[in-house]
């Protein structure tokens, strides 16, 4: 049935400036005891953005909801710092995202972010994510290409200095690159 994976896109897009997501009383926000019977009362733009939702991906309504979306959520929500309108935002603009594998995609790319673009404060990455949600598809190759790519043109125009001549080598750090400063906004 599709049912639960409905409700629980529902109970991430039914978020408001913020709150916490509009939900059955008994209900959290990404509970495992999800009643496929008891969905919540879908107002007409919500259930716009689902079928918007389905029809770009349809891929989402066959991801198990244990096996799959929870562990998505919840690796945005506590590894990623996103908060439930962050989320709300991230799934309406990019919700492919949801099909990721925390393994094997999310987790390298977090890393990534993290290690090379110098995303370590948890106010930048969080900016990031919502300004960029679509990063989080992008390839590792894809991403270094773009970070050598913006290092490039951080280079342009730079004096190098040689260590050999008695100067210090000319080192950058990671938030004063380019890659970062376009990352975070």
């Amino acid at each position: 049935s599709v049912r639960p994976v409905v409700h629980f896109l529902s109970s991430i897009l039914m978020t408001r400036d913020g709150d916490a997501p509009l939900q059955n009383k008994n209900k959290s926000f990404g509970s495992t005891n999800i009643d496929p019977n008891n969905t919540p009362h879908l107002d007409k733009n919500i259930k716009n953005k689902i079928k918007r939702i389905v029809i770009n991906n349809p891929s989402l309504l066959s991801l198990s909801l244990e096996n799959n979306l929870k562990p998505t959520v919840h690796f945005l929500t506590q590894k990623c710092s996103m908060d439930n309108h962050g989320l709300a935002n991230l799934v309406r603009s990019c919700p492919g995202v949801l099909g990721l594998s925390v393994k094997d995609n999310l987790s390298a790319t977090l890393d990534f972010l993290v290690n090379v673009v110098g995303l370590r404060e948890e106010k930048d990455l969080k900016r990031c994510l919502c300004r960029h949600p679509q990063i989080l598809g992008l390839s590792l190759d894809n991403l270094q290409q773009k970070v050598d790519y913006f290092y490039g043109i951080d280079c342009l125009g730079q004096e190098k200095v040689n260590p050999d001549d008695g100067g210090d080598e000319e080192t950058c750090s990671p938030s004063s690159l380019l890659a970062h400063r376009i990352a975070i906004g």
